[in-house]
């Protein structure tokens, strides 16, 4: 077993778990047992991991490498409403420690793909400046956080508030 002790009996990490045909590891590392690799995994924008494809018993499903380890290691009970996030605020921080369960509107606020919901008259001044010197709808939204339809739509219709 990994770092458990007699003292501590909630401590216990072992030093391997199997997850389907998986073999998971604490340090983040995943085994594919029947093909005997190492699955890869690939850090987005050098700001979080993505999910991985993993075969369970009926098909193929995508998962957060964040919710695996949390699955195998922390509270294997977790529900589909729950998120699980790195406490530092550290994406690429995979240690077990570092993970803790929200819910989706806590995700939602630090998560680097959680959406802002409102456009200001100043930002929407400030899009549309953006728009004329030639920036793409896509590299706006990602300014401003949100859908690039968001922004089509902004353009397209004006801005207006509530009740207008």
């Amino acid at each position: 077993m990994g770092n458990c002790s007699e003292e501590k009996p909630g401590s216990c990490i072992p030093a391997n778990t199997v997850y389907g045909p998986y073999m998971i590891y604490p340090d983040a590392t995943i085994i594919d047992i029947g093909k005997k690799k190492k699955i890869k995994k690939v850090l987005r924008n050098g700001k979080y991991y993505v999910g991985l494809r993993l075969h369970n018993e009926e098909n193929l499903r995508y998962y957060s490498l964040y919710r695996i380890l949390y699955e195998a290691f922390v509270d294997p009970s977790i529900g589909a409403q729950d998120y699980i996030i790195p406490a530092d605020g550290d994406y690429k921080n995979l240690d077990i420690s570092n993970l803790k369960k929200v819910s989706a509107s806590e995700f939602h606020k630090v998560h680097p793909s959680g959406r802002k919901k409102k456009i200001t008259k100043k930002e929407y001044e400030e899009i549309c400046e953006l728009r004329k010197n030639g920036l793409s709808y896509r590299a706006i939204a990602a300014k401003y956080r949100v859908s690039h339809y968001v922004i089509q739509k902004l353009l397209r219709n004006g801005f207006y508030t509530k009740g207008d």
